[in-house]
């Protein structure tokens, strides 16, 4: 859902470093950066939990991050508000992950059955797994 990223990212920013191995995120609205409110926005229309006031700086440095997108995204300012996050996280030299569906509408994991879709798909479960587990797609230890 992509309602539940900012509490998310904000439970990734106020916890200890080394509470996570890693976050992955999907369509999310996750944080509104430097006076914009397109996730504030949201939160008002859908009614998801956002708490605001999140600095990347807040992230573990060491936190790797894989944030997917829709290019056809339906739901207003949610590209641009990822677009201002991975912006954000890159100038600050985060390791972050930006896999850009060009083709795909908001819940493509759902509503847009493709090979492209399971092939994002496997790239966001390939990121969990090789950080979780510390093994590669094909199970090697690495």
């Amino acid at each position: 859902m992509s309602g539940n990223g900012p509490l998310a990212l904000a439970t990734l920013a106020g916890s200890p470093a080394g509470s996570f191995k890693c976050g992955v995120f999907s369509c999310a609205y996750l944080a509104d950066l430097d006076g914009a409110t397109h996730v504030a926005d949201a939160q008002k229309q859908w009614r998801f939990v956002a708490p605001g006031g999140f600095r990347v700086e807040n992230l573990p440095a060491d936190l790797p991050v894989l944030i997917a997108r829709a290019g056809v995204e339906q739901d207003p300012g949610l590209n641009v508000a990822l677009d201002r996050l991975v912006a954000a996280l890159l100038a600050a030299n985060r390791p972050v992950t930006c896999v850009n569906f060009a083709a795909a509408p908001h819940g493509f994991e759902v509503f847009h059955d493709t090979l492209e879709t399971r092939e994002v798909m496997r790239q966001m479960f390939r990121f969990a797994r090789f950080h979780l587990a510390g093994t590669a797609a094909d199970g090697v230890n690495v």
